[in-house]
Protein backbone atom coordinates (compact mmCIF):
# COMPACT_ATOMS: atom_id res chain seq x y z
CA UNK A 1 0.00 0.00 0.00
CA UNK A 2 1.47 3.65 -1.03
CA UNK A 3 1.61 6.13 1.65
CA UNK A 4 -0.54 8.11 -0.48
CA UNK A 5 -3.66 6.23 0.51
CA UNK A 6 -3.36 5.97 4.39
CA UNK A 7 -4.69 7.73 6.34
CA UNK A 8 -1.99 10.40 8.13
CA UNK A 9 -3.07 9.20 11.84
CA UNK A 10 -2.42 5.99 11.26
CA UNK A 11 1.59 6.53 10.07
CA UNK A 12 4.33 6.70 11.87
CA UNK A 13 7.55 8.62 10.83
CA UNK A 14 10.66 6.18 10.37
CA UNK A 15 14.11 7.42 10.08
CA UNK A 16 17.22 5.24 9.10
CA UNK A 17 20.63 6.10 9.47
CA UNK A 18 23.64 3.88 8.30
CA UNK A 19 25.96 2.96 10.93
CA UNK A 20 28.64 3.65 8.02
CA UNK A 21 28.95 7.01 6.72
CA UNK A 22 27.55 6.27 2.85
CA UNK A 23 26.68 3.05 3.07
CA UNK A 24 22.83 2.72 3.46
CA UNK A 25 21.27 -0.36 1.65
CA UNK A 26 18.62 1.44 -0.66
CA UNK A 27 17.45 -1.50 -2.50
CA UNK A 28 16.64 -3.30 1.12
CA UNK A 29 14.46 0.06 1.70
CA UNK A 30 13.01 0.67 -1.36
CA UNK A 31 10.19 3.41 0.23
CA UNK A 32 12.53 5.82 1.95
CA UNK A 33 14.26 8.86 0.48
CA UNK A 34 17.20 10.68 1.77
CA UNK A 35 16.08 13.47 4.10
CA UNK A 36 19.04 15.44 5.09
CA UNK A 37 22.41 14.21 5.70
CA UNK A 38 22.59 10.87 6.25
CA UNK A 39 19.05 10.81 7.37
CA UNK A 40 16.52 8.70 5.60
CA UNK A 41 13.22 8.91 6.26
CA UNK A 42 9.48 7.38 4.64
CA UNK A 43 6.20 7.05 6.72
CA UNK A 44 5.01 3.57 7.41
CA UNK A 45 2.34 1.95 9.05
CA UNK A 46 2.84 0.84 12.71
CA UNK A 47 2.72 -2.38 11.61
CA UNK A 48 5.81 -1.57 8.55
CA UNK A 49 7.53 0.05 10.83
CA UNK A 50 8.58 -3.54 13.38
CA UNK A 51 9.70 -4.76 9.67
CA UNK A 52 11.56 -2.26 9.11
CA UNK A 53 13.08 -1.99 12.66
CA UNK A 54 14.01 -5.73 12.61
CA UNK A 55 15.41 -5.52 8.99
CA UNK A 56 17.83 -2.25 10.06
CA UNK A 57 19.12 -4.48 12.46
CA UNK A 58 20.50 -7.06 10.41
CA UNK A 59 21.12 -4.07 7.35
CA UNK A 60 23.69 -2.11 9.86
CA UNK A 61 21.30 0.19 9.93
CA UNK A 62 20.04 2.82 13.22
CA UNK A 63 15.92 2.90 13.08
CA UNK A 64 14.40 5.37 14.76
CA UNK A 65 10.24 5.60 15.26
CA UNK A 66 8.04 8.41 16.30
CA UNK A 67 4.77 9.62 16.63
CA UNK A 68 3.62 12.19 13.89
CA UNK A 69 2.79 14.55 15.94
CA UNK A 70 6.68 14.85 16.38
CA UNK A 71 7.39 15.79 13.01
CA UNK A 72 8.85 18.75 11.38
CA UNK A 73 5.83 19.51 9.28
CA UNK A 74 6.03 21.02 5.75
CA UNK A 75 3.91 24.17 5.67
CA UNK A 76 4.39 25.54 10.00
CA UNK A 77 6.56 28.63 8.31
CA UNK A 78 2.91 29.72 5.88
CA UNK A 79 0.52 28.61 9.20
CA UNK A 80 2.52 30.90 11.21
CA UNK A 81 2.61 33.47 9.12
CA UNK A 82 -1.31 33.70 8.02
CA UNK A 83 -1.62 33.35 11.94
CA UNK A 84 0.93 36.19 12.85
CA UNK A 85 0.51 39.06 9.74
CA UNK A 86 4.12 41.25 10.10
CA UNK A 87 4.06 44.90 11.39
CA UNK A 88 4.90 47.04 8.34
CA UNK A 89 6.37 44.10 6.67
CA UNK A 90 8.64 43.25 9.79
CA UNK A 91 9.34 40.52 13.13
CA UNK A 92 10.36 41.44 15.87
CA UNK A 93 12.81 38.29 16.86
CA UNK A 94 11.46 36.88 20.38
CA UNK A 95 15.25 36.31 21.31
CA UNK A 96 17.43 39.65 21.09
CA UNK A 97 14.80 42.16 19.91
CA UNK A 98 15.74 43.01 16.56
CA UNK A 99 13.48 43.62 13.39
CA UNK A 100 13.62 41.90 10.57
CA UNK A 101 11.75 41.53 7.26
CA UNK A 102 9.60 38.40 6.19
CA UNK A 103 11.99 36.91 3.97
CA UNK A 104 14.94 36.78 6.51
CA UNK A 105 12.38 36.06 9.39
CA UNK A 106 13.16 32.27 10.23
CA UNK A 107 10.00 30.38 12.36
CA UNK A 108 11.35 28.56 15.38
CA UNK A 109 10.37 25.59 17.11
CA UNK A 110 10.68 27.05 20.77
CA UNK A 111 10.60 23.55 22.46
CA UNK A 112 13.02 21.97 19.37
CA UNK A 113 11.59 19.02 16.83
CA UNK A 114 14.80 17.32 17.82
CA UNK A 115 14.99 17.59 21.26
CA UNK A 116 11.08 16.59 21.32
CA UNK A 117 12.21 13.21 19.75
CA UNK A 118 14.53 12.39 21.83
CA UNK A 119 13.22 13.42 25.32
CA UNK A 120 10.29 12.10 26.72
CA UNK A 121 10.38 15.25 29.24
CA UNK A 122 10.33 17.34 25.99
CA UNK A 123 7.22 15.37 25.02
CA UNK A 124 5.99 16.14 28.20
CA UNK A 125 6.25 19.89 27.98
CA UNK A 126 3.87 19.71 24.75
CA UNK A 127 1.65 16.92 26.19
CA UNK A 128 -1.35 20.32 26.00
CA UNK A 129 0.05 21.01 22.32
CA UNK A 130 -1.78 19.77 18.99
CA UNK A 131 1.56 18.73 17.55
CA UNK A 132 5.53 19.97 17.99
CA UNK A 133 4.25 22.30 15.27
CA UNK A 134 1.09 24.20 17.18
CA UNK A 135 1.07 27.40 17.11
CA UNK A 136 2.23 27.64 20.40
CA UNK A 137 5.38 26.32 20.25
CA UNK A 138 6.49 28.43 17.40
CA UNK A 139 8.10 32.11 17.48
CA UNK A 140 9.44 34.71 15.15
CA UNK A 141 13.56 34.86 15.00
CA UNK A 142 16.52 36.10 13.14
CA UNK A 143 19.04 33.50 11.33
CA UNK A 144 21.28 34.68 13.93
CA UNK A 145 19.43 33.80 17.08
CA UNK A 146 18.25 30.69 15.66
CA UNK A 147 21.70 29.41 15.13
CA UNK A 148 22.63 30.41 17.87
CA UNK A 149 19.76 28.38 19.44
CA UNK A 150 19.74 25.57 17.54
CA UNK A 151 18.53 22.09 19.07
CA UNK A 152 19.07 23.72 22.68
CA UNK A 153 16.75 22.57 25.10
CA UNK A 154 17.31 25.06 28.01
CA UNK A 155 14.56 26.89 30.00
CA UNK A 156 16.50 30.00 29.37
CA UNK A 157 15.17 30.13 25.50
CA UNK A 158 12.22 29.19 26.35
CA UNK A 159 11.61 31.96 28.88
CA UNK A 160 13.10 34.42 26.89
CA UNK A 161 11.23 33.07 23.67
CA UNK A 162 7.55 33.40 26.21
CA UNK A 163 8.76 36.89 27.25
CA UNK A 164 9.87 38.25 24.05
CA UNK A 165 6.20 37.61 22.33
CA UNK A 166 4.83 40.77 24.61
CA UNK A 167 5.93 43.98 23.45
CA UNK A 168 5.57 45.37 27.21
CA UNK A 169 8.56 43.32 27.93
CA UNK A 170 10.74 45.25 25.37
CA UNK A 171 9.77 48.38 26.76
CA UNK A 172 10.51 47.61 30.32
CA UNK A 173 13.83 46.03 29.29
CA UNK A 174 14.60 49.33 27.00
CA UNK A 175 13.79 51.49 29.97
CA UNK A 176 16.09 49.39 32.61
CA UNK A 177 18.56 49.82 30.52
CA UNK A 178 18.23 53.46 29.96
CA UNK A 179 18.21 53.71 33.90
CA UNK A 180 20.99 51.85 34.70
CA UNK A 181 23.18 53.46 31.94
CA UNK A 182 22.53 57.08 33.29
CA UNK A 183 22.89 55.42 37.30
CA UNK A 184 26.53 54.54 35.72
CA UNK A 185 27.09 57.89 34.16
CA UNK A 186 25.62 60.15 37.56
CA UNK A 187 28.22 57.63 39.54
CA UNK A 188 31.05 58.70 37.96
CA UNK A 189 30.24 62.15 38.90
CA UNK A 190 32.11 63.98 41.38
CA UNK A 191 30.68 65.81 44.72
CA UNK A 192 28.02 64.73 46.78
CA UNK A 193 25.95 63.50 43.61
CA UNK A 194 28.52 60.52 42.73
CA UNK A 195 28.85 59.74 46.12
CA UNK A 196 24.79 59.46 46.68
CA UNK A 197 24.30 57.57 43.42
CA UNK A 198 27.55 54.82 44.57
CA UNK A 199 25.92 54.08 47.83
CA UNK A 200 22.72 53.91 46.31
CA UNK A 201 23.88 51.39 44.06
CA UNK A 202 26.12 49.97 46.26
CA UNK A 203 22.93 49.42 48.89
CA UNK A 204 20.48 48.25 45.81
CA UNK A 205 23.43 45.77 45.36
CA UNK A 206 23.33 44.31 48.85
CA UNK A 207 19.89 43.89 48.99
CA UNK A 208 19.76 41.98 46.02
CA UNK A 209 22.89 39.62 47.25
CA UNK A 210 20.97 39.05 50.60
CA UNK A 211 17.53 38.45 48.92
CA UNK A 212 19.69 35.69 46.47
CA UNK A 213 21.26 34.59 49.66
CA UNK A 214 18.23 33.32 51.46
CA UNK A 215 16.40 31.71 48.41
CA UNK A 216 19.07 29.82 47.79
CA UNK A 217 20.97 29.21 51.63
CA UNK A 218 19.15 26.11 53.32
CA UNK A 219 16.79 26.29 55.78
CA UNK A 220 18.01 26.00 59.37
CA UNK A 221 17.58 23.16 61.55
CA UNK A 222 14.06 23.64 63.98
Amino acid sequence: MSTNTKRKQDLVRVELVPMRKGEFPARAFPEFTLDHGQVWTADLTEAEARRVRRLAGRRHVFCHIYDMRYVRSDNYRQRFIRAFPPKHGKYRCVYCGRWVKTRDMTVDHVIPVYGVKRSRFMRWKIRHYTDVNDLRNLAPSCRRCNLKKGESTSFVWRWRARLGKHALYWRIRRTMVVLLVLLVILACLPGETGNMVRQYLLTAGMAIRDGIWRLLAPPLPG
